[in-house]
């Protein structure tokens, strides 16, 4: 009996050890609502001048298409993949917001047409599309539509540089 105890002690005691190991370590699947995202502003900002029309071709009418203007955010979360530009894939966890403007008069930011965001999901949301789920919204943070977009996967996987994110101007903004 004694001899039973020594050898599935340290055992039963290893178990315990690697267990909580992987319990602590996997990242809760971020459930993220639009009150989550009430001041994304003060968040980091990824582009160091407003995005302007459409250099590679690829929005069509996505984002306010060519004529838009665009200013976009990400987490904590993400910050480090962005700003360093390696590290991919991003985190579960990372959200990055764009803000759509129409294009003013005078050639500069008009009103906020649209507000859109990606979400790093827990692996297995979505593994062809690297588990970002897509929401649409309006202005006010009301949502529109959310999940797996097939329009926004779509260009996202035809053209997006990393990990499904477009990383052109990716300029760290003090």
């Amino acid at each position: 009996m004694a001899r039973m105890c020594s050898i599935f002690l340290p055992l039963a005691v290893a178990s315990l050890v690697l267990l909580s190991c992987v319990t602590t370590a996997k990242v809760k699947d971020p459930n993220v609502q639009p009150a989550d995202l009430v001041g994304y502003t003060t968040w980091k900002k990824v582009n160091a001048q407003p995005l302007t029309g459409d250099p590679f071709n690829v929005l069509g009418q996505a984002h306010g298409g060519a004529d838009a203007i665009g200013e976009i955010y990400i987490n904590e979360a993400g910050r480090a993949v962005s700003t360093a530009g390696t590290g991919f894939p991003y985190p579960v966890g990372t959200v990055i917001v764009k803000e759509t403007y129409e294009r003013s008069a005078t050639g500069g930011k008009g009103s906020v047409t649209q507000i859109t965001a990606m979400v790093k999901r827990a692996p297995g949301y979505n593994p062809t599309e690297g588990d970002w789920e897509y929401i649409l919204m309006k202005p006010d943070l009301s949502v529109g539509s959310r999940g797996q977009l097939s329009a926004c996967m779509a260009c996202h996987v035809a053209a997006a540089d990393r990990d499904y994110v477009f990383n052109n101007d990716r300029t760290t903004v003090k």
